[in-house]
């Protein structure tokens, strides 16, 4: 439902492993006795069903391992949690890392240009088809170059999550990760963020605590996507009063794209203007969603035509149209009590959108200074990289 602007890991399934005891042969009855006797045990055994992991202990072991093998660290031990054949990609960049050697890769490079980091889980919902992990991620991006530009050593601090799909092993297959490149680079050198944009500060607490929420498919849960979908509806007819209409009064959105929270009174006019710049702006595609508890997951893909001025909004100038299409991913998680959507959290990546306009070129590789690759040489071997942050 996001129309404003716009490493995972998993872990492989633990096997339960069976100790039978020594028996001894029954007195009198010789080794047939014995043999029959194995060999009942041993087809009981085998009937017996290796007990299967539910998607949320499976996600959980995931984001524990996940934290180990970042904060360590450890390209091979992040690359040894996805299947054989898994696809990683951050959303809004058009590169992807397919296989585990290309994951290995990828996070080598993005460890050598962090040191002291730190990563904590924050809030996880599962589905049988696809898990979301929030957490927070932080250290200090060493001096270096992005994008053709000097930077010094800089603290950094992103709220980002991922979207996972396992294999049937427990590896994950698919991982759609969503953090900010914008904040990324305005934490660093604030100078790389086009004029008047502004960004998400440097942020090291959860958005709201821990937790982990499982969809089970409960009436409640239904009405609760029936509620979400409806104000998806809305927003794709582009009727700002019947999106507004569906928030509490206490309403708050916590967009990670801007540079802090938003009330109710700010969603109506902020939509129109998008409505108006982008006349034909729909979701196209919804490529995951499930409601868990009160809350309503969804990812979906966002597509329209930049035809008419966007004025300028809290966090953002205005910008010229350019008559050209945009495509934007977003992953929403909203919050839901009494019929109404009492909190959101948008997790997106505005370089997507920036770049799309003209406002920014997307930097694609960055990559530390030599100076700065050696003093990366001197933090503890066991070392690990997350998404491309």
């Amino acid at each position: 439902m996001r129309t404003k602007t716009a490493c995972a890991a998993a872990l492989a399934v633990m096997a339960v492993a069976a100790c039978e005891k020594d028996q001894k042969t029954p007195e009198g009855t010789g080794g047939a006795a014995a043999s029959a006797t194995a060999s009942v045990s041993a087809a009981a055994a085998s009937a017996t069903p290796t007990p299967k992991l539910t998607p949320s202990e499976v996600t959980s072991a995931v984001a524990k391992k996940l934290v180990e093998a970042s904060v360590a660290h450890d390209a091979a031990k992040v690359a040894a949690l996805y299947a054989p054949d898994a696809v990683l990609q951050l959303a809004g960049d058009p590169e992807t890392h397919t296989g585990r050697a290309a994951i290995e890769k990828n996070s080598a490079e993005r460890f050598a240009r962090y040191k002291d980091p730190t990563m904590t889980v924050g809030r996880i919902w599962t589905s049988k088809t696809a898990s979301v992990i929030e957490w927070v991620s932080g250290g200090t991006r060493l001096a270096g170059e992005i994008a053709d530009t000097k930077v010094p050593e800089k603290p950094i601090g992103l709220v980002g999550a991922m979207v996972v799909t396992f294999d049937d092993a427990g590896l994950v297959k698919t991982d759609h990760s969503y953090v900010d490149i914008v904040a990324n680079l305005g934490q660093v050198e604030p100078k790389l963020v086009p004029a008047g944009v502004k960004w998400r500060p440097l942020t090291t607490t959860l958005p709201a605590g821990t937790g982990t929420f499982e969809s089970k498919g409960t009436p409640e849960e239904a009405k609760n996507l029936d509620t979400t979908n409806k104000v998806f509806a809305a927003a794709d007819s582009h009727k700002a009063d019947d999106v507004v209409a569906a928030l509490s009064d206490d309403y708050v959105d916590e967009d990670f794209t801007m540079p802090g929270p938003m009330k109710k009174a700010e969603v109506a006019p902020m939509e129109k203007q998008f409505f108006t710049a982008f006349p034909d702006i729909k979701t196209s595609a919804k490529t995951v969603q499930f409601a868990a508890g009160d809350y309503v997951v969804t990812e979906a893909l966002i597509e329209g035509t930049f035809k008419a001025a966007l004025p300028a909004s809290p966090g953002t100038p205005a910008f010229k149209p350019t008559n050209q299409p945009v495509k934007l991913h977003s992953l929403d998680v909203v919050q839901l009590k009494d019929g109404k959507i009492v909190k959101e959290w948008s997790y997106s990546n505005n370089a997507e959108f920036l770049s799309q306009i003209g406002a920014m070129k997307y930097p694609t590789r960055w990559q530390p200074t030599p100076g700065a690759q050696a003093a990366a040489a001197l933090v503890p071997a066991a070392t690990a990289k997350p998404q491309q942050h």
